[in-house]
């Protein structure tokens, strides 16, 4: 009997420091990015206008990254917040932890106004 003791107390703490060993190299190590690219994308009317078609039809881009009524059906979106970020998943939606959608519009400071295409396209991709 002693010896199964010891035997499941040493395959325990094989299990327990190969997870701790898989979670510290999760935690330190950095996602592989490939630099940005030099492309430039021309604001055409037309582009603009399939743009906001896909990012708020197709991909659905503007569900997440703009601030919702939480206690409507089907989460409506709240007008003049379309892109700002902010809508947090959280326990009152039954999500563990917080999932935070971030800022996408095109303010400089706090939005992506200052990236260049290529970061943007980056961002998107990767």
């Amino acid at each position: 009997m002693k010896r199964f003791v010891r035997i499941i107390g040493i395959a325990g703490a094989v299990l327990l420091s190969a997870a701790g060993s898989a979670l510290a190299y999760l935690a330190w190590r950095k996602p592989d990015m490939r630099p940005p690219s030099s492309e430039t994308i021309a604001a055409t009317p037309e582009r603009i206008a399939r743009g906001e078609y896909i990012a708020r039809h197709v991909a659905g881009c503007l569900d997440c990254h703009s601030d919702a009524y939480v206690d409507r059906f089907s989460l409506p979106l709240k007008p003049g917040t379309l892109g700002q970020g902010g809508f947090a998943f959280d326990e009152k939606l039954g999500v563990p932890g917080v999932v935070q959608a971030q800022n996408i519009t095109s303010d400089r400071e706090t939005g992506v106004g200052a990236w260049t295409d290529g970061e943007i396209l980056r961002a998107i991709r990767e």
